[in-house]
């Protein structure tokens, strides 16, 4: 039977530690140089417009938003399945990671002319979000 039981104060945090975890991600510190030059955003960046701080601002604002739906559903994923042990939890996040999340953003790299490397970076970050919230969820 499904359980739709959603620990809401884990999500928020996990959503919070998520954006943290994809702003390091994407920093010069790891793979921002190459995702900038590979999507193009590096032109727009170099621009300090009160525009691109509205879009910047606009899309942490909605990233944040679908990582609450994301880590909710992935609760109600863990409670339903029963998974009780980090290592249940985690194994759900690889699974709805690699059954939707990589294979929906391949569409991307088919079909919207994006390259391989800028695809493995998006999808490598969403990979440890989801395992690692998946652990979490599971034993909270």
């Amino acid at each position: 039977m499904l359980d739709f039981t959603i620990n809401y104060l884990w999500v928020f945090i996990l959503a919070l530690v998520a954006m943290a975890f994809g702003a390091l991600w994407y920093s010069p510190a790891f793979f921002g140089r190459p995702w900038m030059k590979l999507s193009g955003m590096a032109d727009m960046f170099a621009e300090k417009t009160a525009e691109m701080k509205k879009k910047v601002r606009k899309g942490y604002a909605l990233g944040f938003l679908g990582t609450l739906v994301m880590f909710a559903v992935l609760d109600m994923m863990t409670t339903s399945l029963q998974a009780a042990s980090p290592r249940e939890g985690a194994l759900l996040g690889f699974f709805l990671w690699l059954g939707f999340v990589a294979v929906v953003a391949l569409s991307k790299v088919l079909w919207g002319g994006e390259s391989v490397k800028l695809w493995l970076i998006h999808i490598a970050n969403y990979l440890v979000v989801l395992v690692v919230a998946g652990a979490v969820l599971a034993v909270v």
